[in-house]
């Protein structure tokens, strides 16, 4: 596992619970898969990890690995903020991938799989981060395989890791990224104490690969 032991019950028992893979978006200007970063730490199979509000023009890197299930990633258009898994673009091992040029959500499935861009499925309504049943976006066209949305419930600032929760997401994500436009200064260790897990671990992938961001393939098919 990549995570500090130092876990709340709530938040061990949940990683237990329902965790396989995790997909983490590191800040632009970082070097490699180290640094400042939003992370989907516990999600299943088919599960696209969002942005939020987040335009995609702040994010570089990109890291997939599990906690310890076999998988392969899917890697898919979205729009100008990051809300949705569109169209496959490529399919990749777990590692650490350059992801500006450009910026791709990410999903996970189970099996071997190669990236069919034409093929999508028109779904109506789906589950997101806090169990809401919604429309899905982009017209409801969303990649093959892709079953469900999640947000990020993990930053990653400064060296430790910070819990995002439905009540304190928009405050803490708030401060994370005042932090990184440099608009205010704020002591994020010391307001956000209550949500620390501990240091990050920077741990290689479940597939070994290192920390170095590779260039992705191109396109499995047009």
């Amino acid at each position: 596992m990549r995570l500090a032991p130092a876990l709340s019950i709530l938040f061990a028992a949940t990683q237990q619970a329902t965790a396989q893979y995790f997909i983490d978006y590191f800040a632009v200007g970082t070097s490699g898969c180290t640094g400042q970063r939003r992370t989907c730490s516990n999600i299943p199979s088919g599960t696209c990890c969002l942005l939020g509000d987040w335009a995609p023009f702040w994010w570089g890197p990109a890291r997939t690995g599990s906690w310890g299930a076999p998988g392969f990633t899917v890697w898919t258009q979205t729009n100008d903020f990051g809300e949705y898994c569109g169209r496959c673009r490529t399919t990749t091992s777990f590692g650490c991938w350059v992801n500006n040029n450009p910026f791709d959500l990410a999903f996970i499935v189970g099996l071997s799989t190669t990236c069919n861009a034409g093929v999508l499925r028109r779904a109506t309504v789906d589950t997101d981060a806090s169990g809401n049943t919604t429309a899905l976006a982009a017209g409801g066209e969303v990649a093959e395989g892709c079953t469900a949305y999640a947000l990020p419930d993990l930053l990653g600032y400064d060296g430790n890791d910070y819990v995002i929760t439905d009540k304190n997401r928009k405050e803490i994500e708030g401060d994370f990224r005042a932090l990184l436009e440099g608009t205010r200064k704020l002591d994020f260790a010391g307001k956000w104490k209550s949500a620390l897990i501990g240091p990050t671990e920077e741990l290689h992938s479940a597939s070994g690969e290192d920390l170095v961001a590779k260039e992705k393939p191109k396109a499995d098919s047009a």
